[in-house]
This record gives C-alpha cells, sequence and structure tokens, in this order.
C-alpha cells in the first residue's frame, strides 16, 4: 500500500469558496422557480376543486407550468450546476492528463485532513482521478495519492450523499483499508457527470467496479442508503 500525502496548490481554501459561489446562483434560481411554479398550481387546483370563481391571482397558469419546468431542468442538472462538477473537472485538468479509464473523483479519508472553514465548505479532503484496475484502486490527486492493493480492501458499501446533494444524486462509497498506521477508511464521490440520472448510473458503475475488485457479488453487499453525512 502506498498513501502519500502534500500541501495542495490547486484545491485549496481559494478554490473551494469560489466552487461555492458558483453554485450560489443556481440554487437561488430552483430556490425561486419551483415555489413560484408550484403556489399556483395549487390555487388553482383549489379553485377547480371547489369550483370557485377565479379572483384577481397575480400569475397565470402558464407563467407556473413554466417557472415549474425551468426549476426543474435546472435540477435535473445538479451535478453539473449545483455541484459546480465543470469547476471540479477543470481543476483537476490542470492537476494533470487523465489516466485511461479514470473517474473524476473527490476523496475523504478517516480521520480526515482537512478542518476548519475549508472542511466547513467543502467535504472533501481532494479531488483527482480514480483507476480501478484488475489487482488495486489508484488515486491521483491535487494532495493525495494512493494505491491500495485489493487485498488490503475491505467492508466497502454506499450510501445516500445526503443534504449536500439533496439525497438524490449519485451515491458515496467508503470502504475499510487495512495496513495503515494512519488511515482507515477511504471515502469516494463521483465529480465526473453533468445530470442526476448519470451521476447515479456512474456511482453505480464505481460501485460495481470495486465490487468485482474484491471479489464480491454487489447485490448482496450492504447498501446503507438510508444515512446521510453531515
Amino acid at each position: 500500500m502506498k498513501i502519500e500525502i502534500r500541501q495542495p496548490v490547486k484545491f485549496g481554501l481559494n478554490e473551494v469558496i469560489i466552487a461555492n459561489l458558483l453554485s450560489v446562483a443556481p440554487s437561488f434560481l430552483v430556490g425561486v422557480l419551483i415555489p413560484f411554479g408550484v403556489v399556483p398550481l395549487i390555487f388553482y387546483l383549489l379553485l377547480f376543486v371547489t369550483k370557485s370563481t377565479l379572483t384577481n391571482f397575480p400569475f397565470s397558469l402558464e407563467f407556473s407550468v413554466i417557472c415549474l419546468l425551468a426549476g426543474f431542468f435546472i435540477f435535473f442538472f445538479y451535478p453539473l450546476l449545483l455541484g459546480v462538477n465543470y469547476y471540479i473537472k477543470l481543476i483537476v485538468g490542470r492537476i494533470m492528463s487523465p489516466p485511461e479509464g479514470a473517474h473524476v473523483c473527490q476523496i475523504s479519508m478517516t480521520p480526515k485532513l482537512c478542518c476548519g472553514l475549508r472542511a466547513f465548505l467543502e467535504d472533501a479532503d481532494d479531488i483527482g482521478y480514480l483507476t480501478i484496475s484488475s489487482d488495486c484502486i489508484e488515486f491521483r490527486g491535487d494532495s493525495i495519492e494512493f494505491s491500495i492493493p485489493k487485498a488490503e480492501i475491505s467492508n466497502f458499501r454506499n450510501y445516500n450523499i445526503g443534504w449536500r446533494g439533496c439525497w438524490i444524486i449519485g451515491k458515496r462509497i467508503k470502504f475499510t483499508i487495512s495496513g495503515h498506521d494512519k488511515f482507515k477508511e477511504i471515502e469516494v464521490c463521483e465529480r465526473h457527470t453533468c445530470t442526476i440520472p448519470n451521476s447515479r448510473f456512474l456511482s453505480d458503475q464505481i460501485y460495481a467496479q470495486i465490487s468485482t475488485l474484491s471479489g464480491q457479488n454487489p447485490d448482496k453487499i450492504p447498501n446503507i442508503s438510508d444515512f446521510s453525512p453531515k
């Protein structure tokens, strides 16, 4: 097993702050558009059910439908717009060229490396390229590099990403490592995709690749999807 830790260069506090600022505008739009779509629809539905006469309501039914569709359209691209995966991929591309078959992922170690404001704004310890071969898992990032043989990987499972992904994008994957005196577990989350369905698909694909590496059946591996991390 090899785990190397160094000071971050491309993914430090400044980059984390920029990523959070980039997600503000689409988050605000979703927060405004969906209520502006739902509330008028409920109003018109109540009118229909009670057979009441239309009063001077400020929003038309067409306006409500447009707001609702626009809000869900933005939400469909959650990993890209609210998760700013385009910015994460840009940073990772500046770190190094992608290895063959690699996925852009974020990594969190147990115990965690980041703390303070940096940890509050971003739960990832690092971002980079994750590669799963027939005999090991490798990661090459800005401040973390590791290569872990399959014999030292155990007890892996996936779980819901929680509030950071509105409980609907691709799940996180966590596994236990043996043979290291400091780190006990590693958590992986994809940062490669643009839409919610693609995020869920790629997360399942990574999960299946690790299960094949460890010789376990993905259908029989524990799925603790009801656990939502902070």
